[in-house]
């Protein structure tokens, strides 16, 4: 019996220094890896899905598309750092600001299962300790279940850690095209949303962090000298679907000092419409 406990004992601690290990390997990887960029790349988009699908970089002179999606701004403000440690060339940051990104459940969505999943794993070893910290104190054990506790995500950092160094930045933020058209599965979703409701998300959550990272972003980007605007690319029939005047009234009264495009009500057929 003491036999079979030990053999199982050192078979799940194995298990878990190869998962740690690989982890490791992987962080290392992004901490020390050159975020340069072609010298004539002076031009940087950096947000959500709604530029990583809706910015098309190659036809713009110089440009870079950066974004990533579900990421919120504590994610692009850690990847945007490194970014412009090492490309001291950039002096245009464009950044999305819709009424999704601004809402009044902005801050549940820093740790909803999604981001939880799919973007702190990727992003955490570009945090700093402060942002460690927030995931950590908030719920330890889901968060090391998202980076450690999946043998598939364990390979997969693997994988990514030993990516050429171009793939590896496009991991972390890139151009998509995205497979299918999404605007009929999203609308059904809105659609099972009760009489009155716009939002995806618990109001009660506040937007504080969201904020709170965008004008670090804001400011951080000014402290190299660069140039921000915020980006509002084309929604859906936004005033139905979100809250337009708490996000124009945000706006209003935290990031007056900000130029604003706003393309949201930019005339285009359905069928265009991927996100």
């Amino acid at each position: 019996m003491k036999k079979f406990l030990l053999k199982i004992c050192l078979f799940f601690g194995l298990c878990a220094a190869v998962i740690v290990g690989t982890y490791a390997a992987y962080f290392v990887r992004l901490r020390t890896m050159s975020f340069a960029l072609p010298p004539d790349k002076k031009i940087v988009f950096i947000g959500d899905s709604h530029i990583e699908v809706g910015v098309n970089e190659t036809l713009i002179p110089n440009a870079y598309n950066f974004a990533k999606s579900g990421d919120p701004y504590l994610d692009q403000l850690a990847r945007l750092k490194r970014l412009l440690e090492d490309n001291p060339q950039v002096e245009t940051i464009f950044i999305t600001a819709t009424p999704h990104s601004l809402a009044r459940y902005g801050d549940q969505r820093i740790f909803s299962d999604f981001v939880m999943q799919s973007v702190v794993p990727t992003a955490f070893p570009l945090y700093s300790r402060r942002e460690r910290d927030l995931y950590l104190k908030k719920d330890p054990l889901r968060l090391a279940k998202f980076v450690f506790g999946k043998p598939m995500s364990s390979a997969k950092r693997t994988i990514d850690a030993c990516l050429s160094r171009q793939r590896a930045m496009a991991k972390l933020g890139a151009r998509h095209d995205s497979a299918g058209r999404n605007l009929e599965k999203s609308i059904a979703v809105e659609r099972e949303l009760r009489p009155g409701k716009k939002l995806h998300g618990d109001d009660s959550c506040g937007t504080e962090l969201q904020v709170a990272y965008l004008r670090e972003i804001v400011e951080l980007t000014r402290s190299r000298g660069a140039r921000i605007i915020f980006l509002n690319p084309p929604l859906y029939r936004a005033e139905e679907f979100f809250d337009v005047a708490y996000f124009e009234n945000l706006l209003k009264e935290k990031f007056s000092d900000v130029e604003f495009w706003d393309y949201a009500d930019f005339p285009m057929p359905d069928d265009c419409r991927q996100d």
